[in-house]
């Protein structure tokens, strides 16, 4: 009896993980053709992508010269915004001033660079304090625009 009892508490227990291992697998996005097609088009070196949706458009994440990047295009194929991780110290330095001054018990963990389709570039800042995490954005000249709270 108690070792039914043993068998049937680990047969729980795996059971139990190949759920979890189930839900964390993620979905399958359907990309349009014309969306792969403009970003092979953008990006014709890039061969490994991870694509998902995002707001009704699809996003791009791969790698480029081994730096993470990001690009998300409209369902028509048009891209939209492209980001490109950066080191931290890369931040325009007024960024960077305005974070150690209003976000001084937080700590940095990303960067990036992010260029609009019309060539727009603003920088964002990841602000952590314990699970605390805020994104921080700036314009090309390290000026605060806003704050987005994940």
């Amino acid at each position: 009896m108690m070792l039914f009892f043993i068998i049937a508490t680990f047969s729980i227990a795996v059971m139990g993980q190949t759920g979890k291992k189930e839900e964390k697998k993620e979905k399958k996005v359907e990309v349009p053709t014309v969306v792969k097609t403009a970003f092979q088009k953008d990006y014709p070196a890039v061969k490994d992508v991870k694509w998902d949706a995002e707001d009704g458009n699809f996003e791009a994440e791969f790698k480029l010269n081994d730096i993470e990047n990001s690009a998300n295009y409209d369902k028509a194929g048009i891209r939209l915004e492209v980001e490109t991780a950066i080191k931290t110290d890369q931040l325009p330095k007024t960024a960077l001033d305005y974070i150690t001054k209003n976000y001084s018990t937080y700590k940095i963990t990303k960067a990036a660079k992010i260029t609009n389709s019309k060539n727009v570039v603003t920088f964002e800042a990841e602000v952590k304090l314990g699970k605390k995490e805020t994104d921080l954005v700036f314009d090309v000249a390290g000026r605060f625009v806003r704050e987005e709270k994940d």
